[in-house]
């Protein structure tokens, strides 16, 4: 089982407020990367899931009631959410995160069932050997079917969160170096050692192609994934 949990996921760097793009200024909630505290791992552009006592999972979030449309209008960072706020759901929705301040949006895990993805997820999932004594493990969905295929596997395929760690230097230069070698990654998520943090740049940001051209991977095979 690995120890990863649903947690927002900050940019490094902050955004410009006129034109929306990224800028060179890291966030000031996440010096810590820069501090080397942490671990980073490559990011996938995948479907999050979750593997429980051998059932698929997926994130839903909760839709707002007619009082909550209204609230989430006017909310800031200071709005308190209840439970009214939102419409009923399945008895076996599990929060996952806190609602969001100041949108509301509250995320939880359901069972993925009666989804356009689930028969993908099925298929992924037959190919996990015991996976009935899986535990409790988060995870990620990539294939032919998901998001266009930007890794250009062959079939459906679920893999832990943060299989590939990333071991560089954590600097802006030292990140656009590595995601120009390793184009079949979307970019690097970083997460802090109680795994309350976590923090992310992509090749967008930094002003690289995504997905990449068809010629940077040309095996549809899972250790084109692999870092080199």
């Amino acid at each position: 089982m690995n120890k990863f949990a649903v947690r927002p996921i900050l940019n490094l760097y902050e955004r410009d407020s006129t034109t929306g793009e990224t800028s060179a200024v890291i966030n000031p909630k996440c010096e810590w990367v820069y501090e080397n505290i942490g671990i980073a791992v490559a990011k996938l552009d995948s479907l999050l899931c979750r593997i429980k006592k051998g059932k698929l999972y997926r994130l839903h979030t909760r839709k707002f009631t007619t009082e909550g449309r209204v609230k989430a209008r006017t909310a800031d960072s200071t709005t308190k959410w209840d439970i009214t706020d939102y419409r009923p759901f399945s008895e076996n929705w599990e929060q996952a995160l806190e609602p969001d301040p100041a949108t509301g949006k509250w995320v939880g895990w359901t069972e993925a069932v009666n989804t356009s993805q689930y028969k993908y997820m099925v298929s992924a999932l037959a190919e996990i050997p015991e996976v009935e004594n899986v535990d409790d493990e988060l995870c990620e969905l990539i294939g032919p079917q998901i998001n266009n295929n930007p890794h250009r596997v062959s079939k459906h395929l679920i893999l832990p969160f943060g299989l590939f760690k990333v071991d560089i230097k954590r600097d802006r230069a030292t990140f656009i170096k590595w995601m120009e070698s390793h184009p079949r990654y979307e970019g690097i998520i970083f997460i802090h050692n109680d795994h309350n943090f976590m923090a992310k740049i992509t090749r967008k940001e930094l002003g690289l192609a995504w997905p990449p051209p068809k010629t940077a991977i040309t095996r549809p095979n899972i250790n084109r994934l692999l870092p080199a």
